[in-house]
């Protein structure tokens, strides 16, 4: 992250948008909104004198460079009239804690197993929603791995990856000095909900002249409400029942692919296709690959909700959400990789 490219003030407050409400609103106890990856790691450099990994330091690391990221300190609280979900600021907030320390692995599958929980685990909303766990391999190997987790309500996918190589990447280097404004008090979050309902009525009426004497703006209206009307009918339809989409959702569970990307990449320069459609084939393939599921299913219908990001370049470091979706089709019958690109 180019320190020029990062605000150096965090606000001592921040109303979420309703896109990162709608994440908190979603969670259920068997529906966790965070989302997470895992990285392996090689130990060179950092080995103690005992040859083992040195996780204290680098613990250290982790905690310091979160720490020069804007908007890592802040924890959930509720605004005092409508009871709107704020981010506060945490000055005093022990970076140390959102580091954690597993147990070493013996194997790759341990670490996959290790992983899984804590991807199925929910976050604990009393502290900053976002963690790191370090997985320790065992005596002999040569990399150790990382697993990150961060609650959508604070990160989309493109900003989850710009957050992920602050931390880990050697390249990029975060600002230097965070300013994070002060903690507000409780008559001041009153104060400021008080203001935005007196504003209301005029971003209202505002709102309203727009739509009666701009006819873009009345033309971009109704494309968005037939937008929205297609999406949701789309999204209401039923459509085929797999392990993602089962009568028992009561569990998060991970299950992991190995796609060969060899395939897809000649798929893709045949048909012309772009990064994100080798992903979308690698989705389809692994959903067909799943146990049961080779000419047992109609997948036809199966769509993906594909995120679309909005982010400008001096919003690409910013976290929150700033994504909209597209509905697409997905058919991995037959496993006929060139159709899913």
């Amino acid at each position: 992250m180019a320190a020029s490219q990062i605000k150096a003030t965090s606000p001592g407050h921040k109303r979420l948008s309703g896109q990162d409400a709608s994440f908190l609103s979603f969670e259920q106890p068997g529906r966790p909104m965070h989302i997470g990856a895992l990285a392996f790691v090689a130990n060179e450099g950092w080995l103690d004198g005992d040859e083992r990994l040195d996780t204290a330091r680098l613990r250290a690391m982790l905690a310091e460079r979160a720490s020069r990221i804007p908007g890592l300190d802040r924890t959930l609280a509720r605004a005092p009239l409508s009871g709107w979900p704020l981010w506060i600021s945490n000055p005093d907030l022990e970076w140390d804690g959102q580091i954690e320390v597993g147990e070493a692995a013996s194997s790759e599958l341990e670490v996959r197993a290790m992983a899984e929980t804590a991807m199925a685990t929910h976050m604990d909303r009393a502290r900053p929603l976002w963690r790191v766990l370090i997985i320790p391999g065992h005596a002999g190997t040569e990399r150790f791995a990382i697993v990150f987790l961060a609650h959508h309500a604070l990160v989309d996918g493109i900003a989850g990856i710009d957050l992920l190589a602050g931390l880990l990447d050697r390249r990029e280097t975060a600002q230097a000095s965070v300013v994070r404004e002060p903690r507000p008090s409780q008559q001041q979050l009153a104060a400021n909900e008080v203001a935005r309902w007196l504003a209301a009525p005029g971003r209202i009426i505002s709102s309203a002249a727009k739509a009666t004497y701009s006819a873009p703006h009345r033309s971009r209206l109704l494309r968005r409400g037939v937008a929205l009307l297609r999406t949701s009918v789309r999204l209401l339809s039923p459509g085929p029942t797999t392990r993602l989409r089962g009568a028992n959702e009561g569990t998060r569970t991970v299950t992991w692919f190995s796609v060969p990307d060899r395939p897809l990449r000649m798929a893709r320069r045949r048909l012309g296709g772009t990064p994100n459609d080798l992903l979308l084939a690698a989705v389809a393939n692994a959903i067909h690959e799943m146990p049961g599921g080779k000419g047992k299913r109609h997948l036809r219908k199966l769509r993906a909700a594909v995120p679309v990001s909005f982010r400008t370049r001096a919003q690409r470091y910013s976290l929150g959400n700033r994504i909209g979706l597209e509905l697409l089709p997905l058919d991995p019958k037959g496993g006929n990789l060139a159709r899913s690109v």
